[in-house]
């Protein structure tokens, strides 16, 4: 597995909290659940294979994402797919702070 974490530097380490990227995970799990934090996150996915929302408490499929998407601000956890065989980057912003790149958030934003 490569996965590579680096946190920018002043000034754009005041509106990025973080760019991750990784390739390669194999987790045991197909679905991970992430409690809200605060932060949004734009996510790029670089396969072609669908990632996957899943109802909360039946995890049944709610809405399948492709190439890009934001994500984040949200009052309960959610459930997605794990991530198995999946390449992505992902900026994490510093919490308020996605606004001045993306000048609205709206929770599907790139989806396909």
């Amino acid at each position: 597995m490569t996965f590579k974490l680096h946190f920018p530097t002043h000034p754009l380490g005041l509106f990025v909290a973080s760019f991750t990227y990784y390739k390669g995970y194999q987790p045991q799990h197909s679905i991970d659940r992430f409690l809200p934090d605060g932060h949004v996150e734009v996510v790029i996915d670089l396969t072609q294979l669908p990632k996957n929302l899943y109802d909360n408490d039946t995890l049944l499929l709610k809405q399948a994402f492709r190439k890009a998407w934001v994500s984040g601000l949200r009052r309960e956890y959610i459930s997605i797919h794990s991530g198995q065989d999946a390449e992505m980057f992902v900026i994490q912003f510093q919490r308020g702070m996605a606004y001045p790149f993306l000048k609205r958030y709206s929770p599907v934003l790139f989806s396909t």
